[in-house]
């Protein structure tokens, strides 16, 4: 048995990769913030918490104290160069010297991800093509991140990417020798209840962001009212501010179509929650993401930052509504199939090699 330290949480990456560590009998201990609003602080095993002035000190130094103590593990695995909240980079000196072997994922914004899509690396669309347009910063584009950032990477003994964006942005980089072959997320389906997808009135088409630009809210806001307009009978768009995990997982399940985002070449966790609910999903899912994967075809419908085809995929959808019961099946199944959260964890260790 090896004991694994899990830093930080994105979407319940870490949550869902610890349960399938723990039943694989390794010792696994999860420190995170919850991901902000997304609250998942209640899955792990320590919070380090955000808090405002004047009590943001005194809890700098509790966070300190919980950081420094974590010695040790056999592996410690970061979910981003930068945990939230910032203020643990303070922390990072002696959770790399006092612990073995020292990963970083490819998950979540960074500075070669930047750096990637500035220099046309997602060459279709990309979530910065906005802030590319108006000659906008990009996330962690200044210098100071560059050397933060770089520093913190040069330490790490492997980077393992997620999606294919992450993937192909370290393949470009000067850490290329450092990382593994992508493993994708894992999902925790025995914890996620399978409903159904009957279509007994309207079908019902969600979407909710905390990221609307760089998700393409507006593209896939005005598609939803364009078949709105065109299907009044048939349809309800609800368009929602983004919930805590538990609650939007709660509110998608009277949902038939979850339209998740349209800028991004492949799908990620919130995608695979909505399938593993049996729902059908609208996101990213170009070829270059099932390539990255192993994969040779994926029931995530893809879509662009381009209203007109969103609305294709949804009307065939409509036009097609007999077909959306089995659509859900096909989700829950290609979930269990392929981003088990076991089979993800056997990944982990033996990328790993612990």
């Amino acid at each position: 048995m090896s004991e694994i330290l899990l830093l930080g949480e994105f979407s319940g990456l870490h949550t869902n990769l610890k349960e399938g560590l723990e039943e694989l009998g390794q010792s696994v201990l999860l420190v995170s913030s919850g991901d902000g609003e997304k609250n998942i602080k209640r899955d792990a095993d320590i919070s380090v918490e955000y808090s405002n002035f004047p009590g943001k000190i005194k809890k700098y130094y509790s966070n300190r104290q919980i950081l420094k103590n974590l010695k040790g593990y056999d592996v410690v695995q970061f979910i981003n160069p930068y945990i939230k909240p910032k203020s643990t980079l303070f922390s990072y000196v002696d959770i790399i010297n006092n612990n073995k072997k020292i990963v970083c994922l490819a998950c979540g914004d960074d500075i070669y991800v930047s750096d990637f899509v500035k220099n046309g690396g997602m060459h279709k669309y990309s979530p910065f093509d906005d802030e590319i347009k108006n000659n906008k910063s990009l996330p962690y584009d200044s210098l100071i991140h560059k050397i933060i950032q770089k520093k913190i990477l040069n330490k790490m003994d492997l980077i393992i990417p997620t999606i294919y964006e992450y993937a192909a942005a370290y393949r470009k980089s000067d850490l290329k020798n450092k990382i593994s072959k992508t493993i994708p997320f894992p999902i925790n389906t025995k914890k996620i209840e399978y409903i159904q997808n009957k279509v007994n009135g309207k079908i019902i088409i969600y979407h909710a962001s905390n990221r609307p630009i760089t998700k393409g809210s507006s593209y896939i806001i005005e598609a939803m009212k364009i078949i709105k307009n065109k299907y009044p009978n048939d349809v309800e768009i609800i368009c929602a501010e983004y919930l805590p995990l538990n609650e939007y997982l709660e509110t998608i399940n009277k949902a038939h179509i979850i339209i998740d985002q349209c800028r991004s070449y492949s799908y990620a966790m919130n995608a695979l929650y909505s399938m593993a609910k049996g729902k059908i999903v609208l996101s990213g899912n170009e070829d270059e993401c099932l390539k990255e994967l192993g994969l040779n075809t994926s029931p995530v419908i893809n879509i662009t930052p381009n209203v007109f085809q969103i609305v294709q995929q949804l009307e065939h959808i409509i036009e097609n509504k007999s077909e959306i019961e089995e659509m859900g099946i096909k989700s829950r199944k290609f979930v269990e199939k392929n981003h088990n959260h076991i089979e993800i964890a056997k990944k982990y260790l033996n990328a790993w090699n612990i």
